[in-house]
């Protein structure tokens, strides 16, 4: 520093520079004006003040003069220094400790439903899913009555695939819910058939053929000779609801399920004559079947 004295004399002190930092050293250098930082070699130990840069031997300066360390991976000062991007945690700082805990808690549901994370969302309101038996008779579903969170339970399945008729009966499934699985439930036997319906002489051909090459043999009546086609039709009701239908030179006796099968039989062929057969009113017996 130059200063002028009283006496008219030129003085001139030498400059005295700061300390500096741990990471720079002020010196005077004429050229710069004065005193000016110089960094320190890089690799200089230092001290950033930072709790989460780590410990004070760990911080070192860079190049340009600057104390920095390397970051404590989960160390926070704030509770925003936590925060994990999952919106159903509470995510909480310890400044005593400087570290997070991002807890999940879920908020109290009602019975029979259960809160479920979406980490973008929040805490969802889901309905209980109950595992399903594999068994098609009964029902799994949730009880709310059951204590005070509610609790799965297996009922009897009101609404079976199939109602009450089996239809499917090479499944191994009890498809009607009654207990019986196929060819067990009587739903699956097989339909009933009149045993005589193979017989040609139970055909509406047959009876047709006589009525085309007589027309009076539809109903002719009792005393004139060959049985009428009434008589004959009338003879086979007969002989069903007896147990039995005659065919050819044996009677095939009948099943009690057999019999109105029969029955129903001869009734068609009777009004698929042309003309039908009902003969109201004649002799030896008429009707309509």
């Amino acid at each position: 520093m130059d200063t002028c004295t009283s006496a008219g004399a030129c003085v001139h002190t030498p400059v005295t520079c700061a300390s500096g930092d741990a990471c720079n050293d002020d010196m005077c250098i004429p050229e710069e004006g004065g005193c000016v930082a110089v960094p320190k070699p890089a690799g200089t130990t230092c001290n950033d003040d930072k709790v989460c840069t780590g410990a004070n031997e760990t911080d070192v300066c860079n190049a340009e003069g600057k104390c920095g360390g390397t970051a404590i991976a989960g160390c926070c000062l704030t509770d925003a220094d936590c925060n994990d991007s999952n919106a159903c945690t509470a995510d909480v700082c310890n400044t005593t400790t400087n570290t997070c805990s991002n807890t999940e808690t879920p908020p109290t549901a009602a019975a029979c439903h259960v809160y479920v994370c979406d980490q973008e969302i929040g805490w969802i309101d889901t309905d209980v899913t109950c595992i399903d038996d594999g068994n098609i008779c009964t029902v799994e579903a949730c009880d709310p009555t059951q204590g005070t969170t509610g609790a799965c339970v297996t009922t009897v399945n009101q609404d079976p695939p199939e109602g009450t008729q089996e239809v499917s009966c090479n499944d191994g499934l009890d498809n009607d819910c009654d207990g019986l699985i196929d060819s067990a439930d009587a739903d699956c036997a097989p339909p009933v058939t009149c045993p005589c319906d193979s017989n040609p002489m139970w055909s509406v051909a047959y009876f047709q053929a006589a009525i085309d090459a007589d027309e009076n043999v539809a109903c002719r009546k009792y005393g004139t000779g060959d049985m009428s086609m009434w008589e004959m039709l009338y003879q086979r009701s007969i002989d069903v609801w007896s147990g039995k239908c005659w065919s050819g030179p044996s009677s095939i006796p009948l099943t009690p399920e057999q019999i109105p099968v029969c029955e129903q039989r001869i009734a068609e062929i009777a009004s698929q004559l042309n003309p039908p057969v009902t003969c109201v009113g004649y002799g030896g017996g008429g009707g309509a079947f």
